[in-house]
């Protein structure tokens, strides 16, 4: 899960980069059983990425308020 959230944080990141010319924030993986949220975070000056995933009966915005709340709690420690 490591390598996979790392591999897709510099992938989204390039992206990001390259057509928007901003840094990347979050990006959603969208599969038939479920999904999974990847947000960057940063906690005490080092950087992360906080993937949290769901079964399909969690809808992709309640996925995303859900994690932004997660990061926002790990970020104001």
């Amino acid at each position: 899960m490591a390598a996979a959230a790392s591999t897709l944080y510099s992938v989204s990141n390039a992206v990001a980069h390259q057509i928007l010319e901003k840094e990347f924030k979050s990006t959603f993986i969208e599969a038939d059983q479920g999904n999974v949220f990847f947000i960057a975070i940063n906690v005490d000056d080092k950087d992360y990425i906080l993937s949290v995933s769901a079964n399909n009966s969690m809808n992709i915005a309640n996925l995303r308020l859900c994690s932004n709340r997660i990061a926002n709690k790990l970020c104001a420690n």
